[in-house]
């Protein structure tokens, strides 16, 4: 799916980001959004989240799978952890110390999301939606793989797993289980309330689109062109979205795939 690398926040990754926007800034650009003064913001506040990071405590996911959202609340509340992808590896890398969270999403809805990313964000998919889901290296097969494999990985080794779905179901009370797994204490309501108040789809929109996204978490929260909405990260949001671009063949092939996998089954049990 994706090559392995070092986490998203690491120190390499961040002066490597910095000096990337040096180079070519991240759309929307405006007065003021290029040069040396937004690289500087962008690795400060990348820098300060690993600076004040919470020892041991690694998220892992897919891409899609909405991290960036988590990290924009968790953030807010000033708790700061360490996010990786694992380059979609079905093994856990030697690197990987720690107290593990997992965050998935029906894959059927990130297999949407990442097809739009690919093929309007990055450009290097040329592909039908159809075929995406069908892909081998990237398609519903592999994220499946991905989740039962760490799901079920993470629950055995006593983490917590989590997911988009109960998140949007009830946004407070879900963050406040993931706060008290990271930190080991409870959370007052009202500052609950301000964190989901600040990860609410509207405010990371606005985040995006003015260009603050891209000034404090780079790529993660800047649209490939400011023009289109199918090219921001804050796209949609919708939970059973696919349901609105799988055609009834790509739903049968959903349907058979996840049966066979019985993932339903096994994510609520890796979940509870």
């Amino acid at each position: 799916m994706e090559e392995w690398q070092e986490p998203d926040d690491s120190p390499l990754r961040v002066i490597r980001s910095a000096a990337s926007r040096l180079l070519k800034p991240w759309s929307p650009r405006g007065p003021g959004d290029s040069g040396l003064g937004p690289a500087l913001v962008h690795a400060g506040h990348a820098l300060r989240r690993i600076a004040f990071r919470t020892r041991g405590v690694i998220l892992v996911s897919i891409g899609k799978s909405g991290r960036t959202w988590l990290r924009v609340m968790l953030d807010h509340l000033g708790i700061y952890i360490q996010y990786t992808h694992v380059g979609g590896r079905l093994e856990v890398p030697r690197t990987l110390n720690g107290r593990l969270i997992h965050l998935h999403r029906d894959p059927r809805d990130t297999i949407v999301s990442a097809w739009y990313q690919h093929r309007k964000r990055r450009g290097d998919y040329s592909g039908t939606l159809a075929e995406f889901l069908r892909d081998p290296a990237m398609g519903l097969e592999a994220r499946v793989g991905f989740n039962l494999f760490w799901a079920e990985h993470v629950s055995r080794s006593g983490g917590l797993v989590t997911s988009y779905e109960r998140l949007h179901a009830d946004t407070a009370a879900e963050l406040g289980r993931i706060v008290a797994f990271i930190t080991g204490a409870a959370i007052s309501e009202a500052r609950l309330g301000e964190a989901v108040a600040a990860g609410s789809f509207a405010r990371m929109r606005a985040l995006e689109a003015s260009g603050e996204g891209a000034r404090l978490y780079g790529p993660a929260l800047a649209p490939g062109d400011p023009d289109d909405p199918d090219t921001y990260k804050t796209r949609e949001g919708r939970i059973g979205a696919w349901r609105t671009h799988f055609s009834p063949a790509d739903a049968a092939f959903a349907d058979t795939l996840l049966h066979e996998r019985d993932y339903f089954r096994r994510m609520r049990d890796a979940t509870a």
